[in-house]
């Protein structure tokens, strides 16, 4: 809504609904122009080079974040992932992508990009584990301090990409379901001894 109304990247909030915004936090802010979509949020701002303050009535709405920032060859058959975050829906993203990347042509391998990735939900994570690893497969295992609260999360679907050679990108900020999702795949990895792939 915002960037339909015309804001800008760059643009300085000084007032929301009329309330100065005067030595106030980025968290503060964010609760202010939150709310339920279809209400209005009245924004007043400072650009560089506009002499008045510019005003805008925006409407809020739903933001649907999707999980998946890039999805493309970027070589010979070499398919590139960019995985953002873990909420839901990403495994249908994943899959989605790959049956429009097959419509184009083979892919040989596959790079899942999970640098800077926060992580998100575990089943979620289970879901894009799912399309690399044969069926039955334990993904990844949770326990409380109880011995009846382990459980166990297993491939349940058969694999779109089972034998292609995979390399994962991860940094310091690949967090929680991320590195469920590497971890479960390096010891993919090192069950069935793909020569081919590190």
């Amino acid at each position: 809504s915002a960037q339909r109304q015309g804001l800008r990247p760059g643009d300085r909030i000084i007032e929301i609904d009329g309330l100065p915004l005067v030595a106030t936090k980025p968290e503060s802010i964010r609760s202010m122009t939150r709310g339920e979509p279809g209400t209005e949020v009245r924004l007043k701002i400072e650009r560089e080079g506009e002499q008045k303050t510019l005003e805008f009535t925006l409407i809020r709405e739903e933001i649907q974040l999707k999980n998946l920032g890039y999805a493309d060859f970027v070589g010979d058959g070499i398919a590139y992932f960019h995985i953002e975050r873990f909420s839901r829906g990403a495994g249908d993203e994943l899959r989605l992508a790959i049956r429009e990347l097959r419509l184009k042509g083979p892919i040989k391998g596959v790079v899942l990009d999970l640098r800077d990735n926060p992580g998100g939900l575990l089943d979620v994570a289970v879901d894009i584990v799912e399309k690399f690893v044969p069926k039955g497969s334990l993904v990844v295992s949770t326990r409380g301090r109880l011995p009846e609260s382990e459980r166990k999360y297993f491939a349940t679907d058969e694999p779109m990409l089972p034998d292609v050679p995979l390399i994962v990108l991860v940094n310091r900020n690949s967090a929680s379901a991320s590195e469920i999702v590497a971890g479960a795949i390096q010891d993919r990895l090192r069950r069935h001894h793909h020569p081919q792939i590190d």
